[in-house]
């Protein structure tokens, strides 16, 4: 055979599905890119953000669209959050969260939560990634100026499940039983009787469940939840029906 026709017929194979083998070494290494491929991969990344930071091992996003975080005030001043708007980027199509919880006053270093819903449509399978786009508005105070600034940044992960974590407390239970000393006596002898007293205590676990909260200009605090903003901090209590 003549070595030119070799050479011939593998170009012409190159050329006729070369661009398929391109086309899917690309979709490869894109799919490799979002993680499809490690579908039990776990563990936050976070960027962008510069005042305002999130805590990444306390972000957390469900397969059905829970968003929760743990978010720090690092401005270095009393801020006030007017607006959160967190946007999971991976669809398609792209789908604003509904923010529940994270906004109003925060003091200096605070940790303080971020909660949302409806961060997708539908189920998401579990160890798949997302990406969230979070857009922070907040007013501050500094050197007696009134001033506005904006937060962004980006959060990828992978969607975890996680299991419902209550409180239990244990209520101690005594119950005290006694009976009465009686004498009976004659010219010959005494009969005393005496009785003893029992204590006997029953260890009953009960779930403590934080129901109260307040309302502060406008705003409603989880009294019962230790990394809300605390209503005393602002002379109120939670029987204290508003600002």
């Amino acid at each position: 055979m003549n070595p030119g026709n070799k050479g011939q017929g593998a170009f012409e194979y190159l050329m006729a599905y070369g661009w398929a083998i391109i086309v899917l070494l690309i979709i490869g290494a894109t799919l490799w890119y979002l993680g499809v491929f490690n579908v039990e991969q776990t563990g936050v990344t976070v960027s962008g953000f510069s005042k305002i930071k999130p805590l990444e091992t306390s972000i957390l996003l469900t397969p059905d669209g829970n968003f929760s975080g743990i978010f720090v005030n690092g401005a270095g001043y009393v801020i006030n959050v007017s607006n959160i708007t967190i946007t999971n980027m991976i669809g398609p199509p792209s789908k604003e969260c509904n923010v529940t919880n994270g906004t109003g006053n925060k003091r200096r270093d605070e940790q303080f939560w971020i909660r949302a819903i409806n961060c997708v449509d539908g189920l998401r399978p579990r160890g798949t990634p997302y990406t969230l786009y979070v857009n922070i508005s907040y007013l501050g105070r500094v050197g007696g100026t009134d001033i506005s600034r904006r937060e962004r940044g980006t959060i990828h992960g992978f969607y975890e499940f996680y299991l419902q974590i209550t409180t239990t407390s244990m209520t101690t239970t005594t119950s005290t039983s006694t009976t009465s000393t009686s004498t009976t006596s004659t010219s010959t002898s005494t009969l005393t009787t005496t009785s003893t007293t029992s204590t006997s205590t029953t260890a009953i676990a009960t779930t403590s469940i934080a129901s109260s909260s307040v309302m502060i200009c406008s705003t409603v605090y989880d009294c019962g939840d230790s990394d809300s903003v605390c209503p005393g901090d602002y002379g109120v209590t939670c029987s204290d029906p508003d600002c």
